[in-house]
C-alpha cells in the first residue's frame, strides 16, 4: 500500500520518477472523481455535520486517553469549537457536492507492478465535500515528515506540493481553500491519536510528544486562517 512509500519518502530529499507518477495518478483520480456534482442540500449539511460531530471528529477525539502531555481538554473544547464555526459557516454550500471516495488514505491505496492502483474501503457513503479526500492523502505526507524528520521537507514535502498543484490546477476550485480547515483539522485528529499510531512509530515518546504538539499548533492556526494556501504549507 501506499503506506510503504511514505516510508521510504521519508528517508529522500527528492522523489523517484516512478514516485513522482503514482502521486500524479492519485491526484488524477481525485479531478475526474470530484466533477460528478450531486445537488443535495441535506447530504452536505450532513457531511460537515459528521465531520465536526461525532461521526468525525469529535468521535476520535472521545477515543483520546486523559491527562495527555501534548494537549489538555481546554485545547481540545476549544479546538472542536472553532471547528462548529465552519459548520454554521458551510453547510449550505451544497452545490459543493460531489462524487467522493471518502477515506481515500494511503493505507487504502494499493498499487499494482504496472502502476494502475485499487482503492479499498468506501464505506463512509459516495458524495461529499470533495476536501474531505484531499485532506485524507495530504495529511500524511505532513505526518510522516514531522514524525521522520523532525520537518516538512525532503521528498514529503515535494509529494505534497506535486499533489496540491496538479489537484488545484485542474480543477480551478479556488473555493475548497476556504471550506478545507475542519478537514485537515479532523485528520490532524486522526494521525495524532496514540491508539492509531503509537510512540513507537515516532520513534520514543519524547519525539511522539513534540511531533503531536506541532500537528495541533498547525490543526489551530489551519482553524484561525481565513484561507489554506498550500504554497505557504509550513507557514501553518
Amino acid at each position: 500500500d501506499m503506506f510503504k512509500d511514505l516510508e521510504e519518502m521519508s528517508r529522500q530529499d527528492k522523489l523517484t520518477k516512478e514516485q513522482r507518477s503514482k502521486i500524479i495518478s492519485l491526484s488524477d483520480f481525485l479531478v475526474n472523481l470530484h466533477k460528478t456534482k450531486q445537488g443535495s442540500e441535506s447530504l452536505y449539511k450532513r457531511k460537515i455535520r459528521d465531520t465536526v460531530g461525532s461521526e468525525c471528529l469529535m468521535g476520535v477525539l472521545d477515543m483520546y486517553p486523559q491527562n495527555l502531555e501534548w494537549i489538555d481538554e481546554k485545547e481540545i473544547t476549544e479546538l472542536v469549537k472553532l471547528s462548529i464555526d465552519f459548520w454554521m459557516k458551510t453547510k449550505r454550500m451544497h452545490h459543493r457536492l460531489c462524487e467522493i471516495h471518502g477515506d481515500f488514505h494511503p493505507g487504502n491505496l494499493w498499487f499494482k507492478g504496472d502502476g494502475s492502483f485499487t482503492i479499498l474501503d468506501r464505506t463512509r457513503g459516495t458524495y461529499g465535500e470533495p476536501a474531505d479526500d484531499v485532506t485524507a492523502f495530504i495529511i500524511n505526507p505532513i505526518f510522516f515528515a514531522l514524525a521522520k524528520r523532525g520537518k516538512f521537507d525532503g521528498a514529503l514535502k515535494e509529494s505534497f506540493d506535486l499533489f496540491c498543484e496538479n489537484y488545484f490546477s485542474k480543477t480551478k476550485d479556488e473555493e475548497m481553500k476556504k471550506v478545507i480547515q475542519p478537514y485537515i483539522v479532523f485528520r490532524v485528529a486522526v494521525v495524532c491519536n496514540p491508539i492509531f499510531y503509537n510512540d513507537d512509530f515516532f520513534g520514543g515518546k519524547e519525539n511522539a510528544v513534540t511531533t503531536r504538539k506541532k500537528l495541533f499548533k498547525f490543526a489551530f492556526n489551519m482553524l484561525k486562517s481565513e484561507q489554506f494556501d498550500y504554497r505557504k504549507i509550513n507557514e501553518f
